[in-house]
């Protein structure tokens, strides 16, 4: 799935990981709530 992939290029390129799950999972839910 597209979007876990994108997860792990956001882990693997950022030394903030707190923060980048904040915004993928706000982004995430965003998605959601559309459909």
């Amino acid at each position: 799935m597209l979007l876990v992939v994108k997860a792990k290029e956001i882990y693997m390129n950022s030394g903030n990981y707190q923060l980048q799950v904040a915004l993928f999972a706000y982004r995430y839910l965003q998605f959601i709530l559309k459909y």
